[in-house]
C-alpha cells in the first residue's frame, strides 16, 4: 500500500511538473470531446461544431456564433476575434432548470472539466446557509458557488458557476479576451469630465455619492456596495474571491486596479485612501437591450438615486444608428455626470470613446485630479469645451 501511495505522489508530482512546461486550457475541451483550439477561424468553429450557428452576431472587433444546446447547457457563445481568432466560449443553462436539477447540473459540469483540468489547482468558492437548493440559494444572494482555473503558461482561464440568476454558466477565455475585457472596464471607468465649479449649491441635494452601489446598473445586476475608503480586503470580502486581475499599469502613485471580469466591474484602490472609483460596463458582450435605449435607462435610475443633482451630460447621437457604434467610431458622444456638492464625488454613465462599452462610474475628487492630469484626461477636457 505505501508503494502504492508513493507512486501515486510521484504521478502527481511528474503531472505537475509537466503542467509547469505546457498549456493546459489550450481551447474549448470538455472531457470526452475533440478540444477546440484558440485561434481557429469562424469557419474552423463552425466545421468542429459540426452544425450552421444560430446566430452570428458583430461588436467590437469580434464575431459572436450561437450554437444549440449542449452538455446540459441551453445557449452557446462562441467569439472569434478578427485578428487571434477564436478566444473564448460560454455556455450557460435554462432558467427552467433550477432545484436539484441545477446543482447537479452544476455538479456534472465541474467534474466534466476539472478532468481536463486537472494538473492546474482550482480557486474554489462555496458557501451556503442551507436556506434553499443551492442555485435557488445563490439567486437570492445567500450562496456563491464557482470553480475557478487559471492556466500559468498561456493565461487563459476557464469557470464554472452558479450565476446571480441562478443559472449554471461555464466559460473560458484567452489571456488576450480577458485583457481586453478588463481595458473595456478600465476605459469605462475613466471619469466623464465635468468640472465641479459647475454644479447646483450643496442646498440642493439629499443624497451624497458615498461610494459604489451596482443597484444603479440595474436590478439584474449582483449587490455590491463598497464605501469610499473600502480596503483591498474588504473588495475580495465583498466579492468573495481575489480579483481576476490585479494590475497598477498607467495609475497614479499608490495605484491599484482590481478587476472582476464575470461581474463586469473594476475598483481603484489607493494605499493610503482605500477605495477612490469604481465602474461597471457592459464590456466586450454589448448592452441587453439596443445601446441608445440601455444608456436611456441607467442614466434614468441614476436620476431617480439622485432626484435632488442635475447632470452635465453630452449627447450629440443623430439618427437611427447604433449610439454605442457612433461613439466608437468617433461620430457621437454621450455621458451624463451628477457630483455630489458636498464631496465633489460623481457618478456618471457614459459610452466609452474607444471601446463602445457603457458604463458607469463612481470617482473620488482625488481620483478625479489624477485622471484630468493624464494626456486622456486632458483631452476629453479639450473635447468637452468644443462648441
Amino acid at each position: 500500500m505505501r508503494i502504492v501511495a508513493v507512486t501515486a505522489l510521484a504521478c502527481v508530482l511528474s503531472a505537475q511538473a509537466a503542467a509547469a512546461q505546457r498549456a493546459i486550457i489550450t481551447g474549448l475541451n470538455p472531457a470526452g470531446f475533440q478540444e477546440l483550439p484558440w485561434g481557429y477561424s469562424q469557419a474552423q468553429v463552425a466545421a468542429h461544431w459540426q452544425e450552421t450557428p444560430l446566430e452570428v452576431k458583430r461588436e467590437n472587433g469580434l464575431t459572436r456564433l450561437g450554437f444549440l444546446p449542449w452538455l446540459g447547457l441551453q445557449t452557446w457563445s462562441v467569439a472569434v476575434d478578427d485578428h487571434q481568432g477564436f478566444v473564448q466560449a460560454q455556455g450557460t443553462s435554462a432558467p427552467t432548470v433550477t432545484g436539484a436539477a441545477c446543482e447537479t447540473l452544476y455538479r456534472a459540469t465541474v467534474a466534466r472539466f476539472a478532468r481536463p483540468y486537472r494538473a492546474l489547482q482550482p480557486v474554489i468558492t462555496e458557501r451556503t446557509d442551507g436556506s434553499a437548493p443551492l442555485c435557488d440559494a445563490v439567486r437570492a444572494g445567500h450562496a456563491e458557488a464557482s470553480y475557478r482555473w487559471t492556466d500559468p503558461v498561456n493565461g487563459a482561464e476557464a469557470v464554472v458557476e452558479v450565476n446571480r440568476e441562478g443559472r449554471v454558466v461555464f466559460q473560458a477565455a484567452t489571456r488576450g479576451y480577458r485583457e481586453a475585457l478588463a481595458a473595456s472596464v478600465a476605459q469605462a471607468a475613466a471619469p466623464a469630465t465635468a468640472p465641479v465649479a459647475a454644479v447646483a449649491p450643496a442646498t440642493t441635494t439629499t443624497a451624497g455619492v458615498t461610494g459604489f452601489n451596482s443597484a444603479l446598473w440595474g436590478p439584474a445586476a449582483r449587490a455590491i456596495v463598497l464605501p469610499w475608503g473600502a480596503t483591498r480586503a474588504d473588495v475580495v470580502r465583498v466579492m468573495g474571491r481575489e480579483p481576476t486581475l490585479e494590475t497598477t499599469r498607467d495609475l497614479g502613485p499608490g495605484m491599484s486596479a482590481l478587476y472582476y471580469l464575470t461581474e463586469g466591474v473594476g475598483f481603484t484602490i489607493h494605499q493610503a485612501r482605500g477605495l477612490i472609483q469604481a465602474a461597471v460596463t457592459t464590456g466586450l458582450a454589448g448592452p441587453p437591450e439596443p445601446c441608445a435605449d440601455f444608456f436611456r435607462h441607467v442614466a434614468e435610475r441614476i436620476q431617480g438615486a439622485f432626484p435632488a443633482l442635475q447632470p452635465r451630460a453630452e449627447y450629440t447621437h443623430q439618427g437611427s444608428g447604433d449610439l454605442c457604434a457612433a461613439v466608437k467610431s468617433g461620430a457621437a458622444r454621450a455621458s451624463s455626470v451628477w457630483t455630489d456638492p458636498a464631496s465633489g464625488a460623481t457618478v456618471s454613465v457614459r459610452v466609452g470613446e474607444k471601446t463602445g462599452a457603457v458604463g458607469v462610474f463612481f470617482a473620488t475628487p482625488e481620483y478625479i485630479r489624477w485622471f484630468d492630469s493624464t494626456p486622456e484626461g486632458r483631452s476629453r477636457l479639450q473635447a468637452s469645451t468644443r462648441p
